[in-house]
């Protein structure tokens, strides 16, 4: 009797020694193949989003009341510089409001103001800028909007006048 339970015994022992080996060779190559192989995630390049309306239109000229700028990405902004080129020769801005409106050629550029430059994550500048402008032939929107010299509108559709 002894001897059979000597046995039984030695039986179990050498299972669990072997599940214990076969467990901790899983878990080494586990690790090991971890290291070599990864998961890499892609995402659409989120780090702001522009909405530009042209609000009223008139022979000549055109006003844009508002341009939304949302602060889409992983940390906030103490300032902000937006930019974006006029699609038709014609078009300048001749006046603006929050912010500081400069252009050479079609190639346009805000910067923000004292008050409006902060702008923390998923939030939008506050006192948005706007502008009035002039036109020879047409008023087409814009399509390509940077701020701070990242392309915005990674995943959205392109701004529409209404």
């Amino acid at each position: 009797m002894r001897a059979k339970i000597a046995s039984k015994l030695r039986t179990l022992l050498s299972q669990r020694k072997s599940r214990a080996w076969m467990l901790l060779a899983s878990v080494v190559i586990f690790a090991f193949g971890a290291f070599f192989v990864t998961v890499r995630q892609t995402h659409a390049a989120s780090y702001c989003q522009v909405t530009y309306t042209i609000s009223n239109q008139w022979q000549g000229g055109f006003g844009v009341q508002a341009i939304g700028i949302q602060n889409t990405g992983t940390t906030a902004w103490t300032s902000w510089t937006l930019t974006f080129a006029f699609p038709a020769a014609g078009q300048a801005v001749t006046s603006g409001w929050n912010g500081n409106f400069s252009q050479s050629g079609q190639q346009v550029t805000v910067t923000s103001m004292s008050y409006n430059g902060s702008v923390a994550v998923n939030a939008s500048v506050g006192s948005t800028p706007g502008f009035n402008g002039a036109w020879t032939t047409s008023t087409p929107v814009p399509t390509s909007f940077s701020v701070t010299g990242t392309e915005c509108n990674g995943s959205a559709p392109p701004p529409t006048a209404t």
